[in-house]
């Protein structure tokens, strides 16, 4: 999804929606209020990582299983390391204001299973 924009994706066609008010008239495509879409899903175009990601999208790899997780501006590691077999997630946006997120991370591995959070 575009941050502040609804709709739902369809592979080769404008799936961004400005304003989630109904029109007076129906429309068959999106409003002028859409900006052009920066995110291209499906065009993997960009490697970072070791990650294939697609046209538009950057990533930043914060830790891998096994590993611990180093702190921010690098002082330190986490005393944990990082679970394997990751089966389900969520990324959070923080109350703040700082625009930062959670990324919270569940595991169903049996030897070093739990829920992560970074």
């Amino acid at each position: 999804p575009v941050p502040g924009y609804f709709g739902v994706g369809t592979a080769g066609m404008n799936y961004c929606y400005g304003d989630t008010s109904p029109s007076l008239q129906p429309t068959a495509k999106p409003t002028d209020q859409c900006p052009e879409a920066t995110y291209l899903p499906g065009q993997l175009t960009v490697e970072k990582d070791g990650l294939l990601l697609s046209t538009g999208l950057t990533a930043r790899r914060l830790t891998t299983a096994g590993e611990q997780v180093r702190y921010d501006l690098g002082l330190g590691f986490s005393p944990l390391s990082m679970h394997e077999l990751a089966d389900g997630a969520a990324v959070i946006p923080t109350t703040d204001g700082s625009g930062d997120y959670f990324y919270v991370s569940n595991s169903e591995s049996s030897t070093s299973g739990g829920v992560a959070a970074l």
